[in-house]
């Protein structure tokens, strides 16, 4: 497992930088998205969204130009922990 993560090392930069703007721009998405009403329509990173309605806990919106729905608090779990795991393999590499 050593070896296999100094072979990753010179990609390492990469993958956090990946990891970190993936997961400010779920964060962005799920707090811009968040609290709006179903229906409302709003701009975000050169897409246009729709507030779904939803269950609790999950916010749901469609990219209007895509038609496709999206599970934003599924996103940022899922972008958080694929940060969280970097993280650990960037820790790791210093040691």
């Amino acid at each position: 497992m050593d070896q296999r993560t100094r072979t990753l090392l010179p990609v390492l930069p990469a993958l956090i930088a990946t990891a970190e703007r993936q997961h400010r721009d779920a964060v962005r998405r799920l707090a811009a998205s968040r609290d709006l009403p179903v229906g409302t329509e709003f701009a975000l990173e050169d897409q246009t969204y729709r507030r779904c309605a939803g269950t609790i806990g999950r916010v749901y919106v469609e990219n209007i130009q895509t038609r496709r729905r999206q599970d934003l608090a599924n996103e940022e779990e899922r972008a958080f922990w694929s940060w969280a795991i970097v993280e650990v393999l960037r820790i790791g590499s210093q040691h």
